[in-house]
């Protein structure tokens, strides 16, 4: 079985980005695949699956200093989970400092200790290291003008000073297409990316606050917007993505988004060609021999149905022409069918 397990997201606070929910997958060739546990299922069992929701935060009257981590997902029994990702850190909400998580969340102008995710080069003193990835740590805060970090996404970490992304901007979420083809079909799965490849993201960070106030842009896959007041928004529901940080007091940050698990197995496959020859394909419950060369249309032991439609087609006949004598032109007829 094929899986993807995002955790909720956490919240933003007075100042920093909501860190996104830690995101875990098995899917093969994904980058973020290594270290992840495989999910071997068996006949006539039931596998508990729980869904985290986002971490949430209000304003008490001197910041906000309530604001909450994300919620786990996992598959299975809680004793005896099969794969488990971490609830996004919060952020840093002065004086309180950024949560470590699946994703960090953005640190505050005090406390400024970064944030860290669960990844192979997270610090020992944060839990780490660990063998696989589930995110990234939040950014760091930076002045003049006021930036709170951006919360860590699944795809990078929030952005701080002197990095090569706009400071405060939540980390990117990364692309899981487990859902099928990446189309308008499964967009409900996951969120949009205006680029390439721009459906089924998830984890992205939430972004900082800012003085004075400005729009701070998520990471794609959820990740809400930081700002000074109202720019700040939820981190998007069943994305992971982290809730926006607000600069101002009297302004509730943005709650993390509630997190995902989508799991998919294929079904066996049927050799339902009964007979050989030709180029053979499947359309409608069809099995279609095409022979664009002679050749042979051979039944097998197994040929169960003596009914088959046809399409027998002759060669063209070759067109007509006339060597002029008179002009320099020449006429000539159509072949037949």
């Amino acid at each position: 079985v094929e899986y993807i397990v995002v955790a909720g997201g956490g919240s933003g606070g007075y100042e920093g980005g909501g860190g996104a929910g830690g995101l875990r997958t098995n899917l093969s060739g994904h980058p973020l695949a290594t270290g992840n546990p495989s999910f071997t299922a068996t006949a006539n069992t039931s596998y508990p699956i729980s869904v985290g929701g986002g971490g949430s935060g209000s304003y008490s009257g001197s910041g906000v200093t309530n604001n909450t981590s994300g919620n786990p997902s996992f598959i299975g029994p809680p004793g005896s989970k099969i794969v488990e990702s971490t609830g996004g850190g919060k952020a840093g909400s002065h004086p309180n400092a950024a949560s470590p998580g699946g994703s960090g969340g953005g640190t505050a102008s005090s406390p400024t200790a970064i944030a860290y995710g669960r990844n192979p080069s997270t610090p020992g003193g944060a839990g780490g290291p660990f063998a696989w990835t589930e995110g990234n740590p939040g950014g760091a805060y930076t002045g003049l003008p006021y930036f709170a970090g951006g919360g860590g996404g699944a795809g990078g970490p929030g952005h701080g000073p002197g990095d090569s992304g706009e400071q405060g901007e939540g980390g990117e979420g990364v692309q899981v297409a487990i859902a099928g083809l990446a189309s308008p079909v499964n967009q409900g799965v996951g969120t949009i990316n205006p680029g390439p490849g721009q459906y089924q993201w998830f984890a992205g960070g939430g972004g900082g606050g800012r003085s004075p106030a400005a729009a701070v842009a998520g990471g794609v896959g959820g990740g809400g917007s930081g700002g000074g007041t109202t720019q700040r928004t939820h981190g998007v529901q069943g994305t992971g993505g982290g809730g926006g940080g607000t600069w101002n007091t009297g302004y509730s940050p943005g709650a993390g988004g509630s997190g995902v698990v989508v799991v998919r197995y294929k079904i066996g496959t049927v050799n339902v060609a009964r007979a050989t020859g030709g180029l053979i394909t499947r359309k409608n419950g069809y099995t279609i021999h095409s022979f664009q060369a002679s050749g042979t249309f051979t039944t097998e032991p197994n040929w169960n149905d003596g009914n088959v439609t046809y399409l027998v087609v002759g060669g063209g006949g070759g067109g007509g022409s006339v060597v002029p004598t008179n002009g320099p032109w020449s006429t000539g007829a159509g072949g037949g069918g």
